[in-house]
């Protein structure tokens, strides 16, 4: 826009200073004051008008009448003077003319000239406006496009923690329902136990019975009732031992599947923890994505407003050309008006 000024300053002043020298050639002009050969009467001088094409007596101030009328001597010089002034006065005209064609073809050059930058210009603006806008869209369309391949992926994630989760939950169930399998078996076998432990008992009271009857009958019969029931009491004790060995090693067993169930919970929780925590970095990401997709929607907006502006600055040069070109034509006018 200061370029623009600048030009148009300068055509001004081109003008100006072209005018003015056309005024000083106009009054450096010699015009002859007096003709030779010429009679004049009481005084009276001949001169040359400066607003007229024709000679005019300048009388002295106490005469009124023009010697010129009065003289017809004067009428052949006057008309020589009249066809020398036109011939004068053509080429005047001829010179002015092709100084006003000059300047004519050159106002014209100028305008182009203008004409063709301010083309230029707006040209290039909005070449790169289209660039930066197509810049955008392919930046937003490849943003857009990898916050897509984000969420799928984010998706694939979560569905494989679902699935995750759920073997983990599938496999918490099998295992509450084995340990509550194993605490009935071993219900089972301390009633069994139990059981065991009452006939055993009841057989030693039978026993100490048949002693007693044994020891007030004859202690033969007591030596061979002892006999007969040593052997039933020996194999009862052993059976009480094999039941007692065998309950102690299912305790040992339920007590080792008790700590491997416990290291194995320990284990998930510690796997679920790790999941959870890759949960929320997920979804931390997430949200920085959805900050990033912000961040490039507001930069995609400032490009956009920034492609506005410049439409309005390409308004602007339009309406600046528009008015140079008015300032031309007026200072055309006035050229043409001179002549």
């Amino acid at each position: 826009m200061d370029q623009d000024s600048q030009i148009s300053q300068q055509i001004l002043n081109k003008y100006k200073s072209l005018l003015d020298k056309q005024n000083q050639e106009m009054n450096s002009i010699p015009l002859p004051e007096t003709l030779p050969d010429m009679e004049v009467k009481s005084g009276a001088k001949l001169s040359w008008s400066q607003n007229s094409d024709d000679l005019a007596v300048v009388p002295p101030k106490s005469t009124v009448r023009s010697v010129v009328h009065d003289s017809p001597k004067l009428a052949p010089y006057k008309e020589s003077q009249n066809m020398e002034f036109d011939l004068f006065k053509q080429q005047m005209n001829q010179h002015y003319q092709k100084q006003i064609d000059t300047i004519a073809q050159d106002n014209t050059r100028l305008i182009e000239n203008l004409k063709r930058n301010h083309r230029e210009q707006i040209d290039q603006l909005e070449k790169e406006r289209d660039i930066m806008l197509s810049q955008s869209r392919n930046t937003i369309s490849a943003l857009n496009q990898k916050l897509v391949t984000q969420e799928e992926l984010l998706n694939q994630k979560q569905q494989h923690i679902n699935t995750q989760l759920q073997d983990i939950n599938a496999i918490k169930s099998l295992y509450d329902q084995k340990v509550a399998d194993m605490a009935n078996q071993n219900q089972s076998l301390l009633f069994a136990n139990a059981d065991l432990q009452n006939q055993v008992n009841s057989l030693s009271k039978q026993l100490e019975q048949l002693r007693n009857e044994f020891t007030q009958t004859t202690k033969q019969q007591y030596q061979l009732t002892q006999q007969n029931y040593s052997g039933q009491i020996q194999l009862y004790i052993q059976q009480n031992k094999q039941l007692q060995a065998k309950l102690n090693e299912q305790q040992t067993t339920n007590q080792q599947l008790i700590q491997s169930a416990v290291s194995d919970m320990r284990n998930l929780n510690n796997i679920i923890k790790q999941l959870q925590e890759k949960v929320e970095k997920l979804r931390t990401e997430r949200e920085t994505l959805k900050q990033k997709v912000l961040i490039l929607s507001s930069e995609n907006e400032r490009i956009k407003d920034e492609g506005e502006r410049n439409g309005g600055e390409l308004e602007k040069l339009r309406e600046r050309n528009s008015s140079l070109v008015r300032e031309l034509l007026k200072c055309d006018k006035i050229i043409y008006g001179r002549k």
